[in-house]
């Protein structure tokens, strides 16, 4: 969660202490270097960003205010986007690989090496798979985020009543998050389109079925209680820590030399795949939870098999009798 405090004399951002400020809302070296002990709020867990501290042959060490109002503004904004905080970017359109030439800073497509392939994706089910029956509370997680595709938050906020065995479809109705200010809370998706069913691949269910016995053996009365039973959770059945899995995952991929890739990663994952075997765009961004599948398209589109051959051979049969 993130909050914003325009001046109407000097742009002034806002953000969060407790995250990498810099590298999480990209604030540049001149805005770091130009902070001051005055501008941390520590009794609201906020950040005042008032100024820049330069150097140059001419001048020498000098401040200055930061560039613009919407500069900053976007910038913030278009991390956000990013991250997938919020759905737009509200200062202005934001334009996937648009450059700075044009005024706004890019929201950049996907790339590779953020993703695992076909083969290194099976690679890893696999390596889950050979995880001890102990560990199916990692193990089944794992896998259903890289074959459903859920954010972070949506996988913490699942609870097992959100489950319909009968249509093999998983609703996702509420993120849980946790930040210093708040601590650990719930709230809904963060659009109207990020509430939505997501089907469940028939080798996911029998994973499913076995981690429900898991919690049975703990209580006898678990399907009695599938509303107050979240999915995530520790050995001990309790709600996963929001930063556990990502913690988790990173040690598991350095231990068998898998490529490092993070829970967010295992979502692109998701859509790669489903767009490298062909499912439409429309369907793969109303599964993803994205308000426009024109930003699926363009930020994943290079994962899209080369469909050149299918075309002329559609316009060829134009001559064909």
């Amino acid at each position: 969660m993130f909050f914003l405090s325009l001046n109407l004399q000097i742009a002034c951002v806002i953000v969060p202490i407790g995250q990498k400020a810099n590298h999480v809302l990209g604030l540049r070296n001149a805005e770091l270097h130009g902070l001051r002990w005055s501008d941390v709020d520590l009794e609201n867990h906020i950040l005042h960003v008032r100024r820049n501290r330069l150097v140059s042959k001419q001048f020498g060490e000098y401040e200055k205010s930061p560039k613009t109002k919407t500069s900053l503004l976007r910038i913030l904004f278009n991390k956000a986007v990013r991250y997938e905080w919020i759905a737009k970017n509200p200062v202005c359109k934001t334009k996937v690989g648009a450059s700075a030439k044009n005024g706004n800073i890019s929201i950049k497509p996907v790339e590779e090496k953020e993703v695992f392939s076909l083969a290194e994706v099976r690679q890893f089910i696999k390596l889950l798979d050979e995880l001890p029956d102990d560990l199916i509370y990692r193990r089944v997680t794992l896998k259903f985020v890289v074959l459903t595709g859920v954010r972070t938050a949506e996988l913490h906020g699942l609870r097992w009543a959100d489950f319909d065995f009968d249509k093999r479809i998983v609703h996702i109705r509420r993120n849980r998050l946790a930040t210093e200010g708040f601590g650990i809370y719930e709230k809904d998706p963060k659009s109207r389109t990020s509430k939505r069913d997501i089907p469940l691949p028939a080798e996911l269910m029998d994973d499913l079925k076995k981690y429900m016995d898991w919690f049975r053996i703990a209580d006898d009365e678990f399907d009695n209680k599938l509303d107050e039973y979240y999915f995530s959770v520790n050995i001990l059945r309790e709600p996963e820590g929001v930063s556990s899995t990502a913690q988790w995952l990173a040690k598991f991929e350095a231990k068998h030399g898998l490529k490092k890739v993070s829970p967010h990663g295992l979502r692109h994952t998701y859509c790669s795949i489903l767009l490298s075997q062909n499912v439409p765009i429309q369907t793969v961004s109303k599964y993803l939870g994205h308000s426009d599948s024109t930003i699926t398209l363009e930020v994943y589109s290079h994962f899209i098999p080369d469909t050149q051959e299918r075309v002329t051979d559609a316009l060829s049969n134009l001559f064909n009798d």
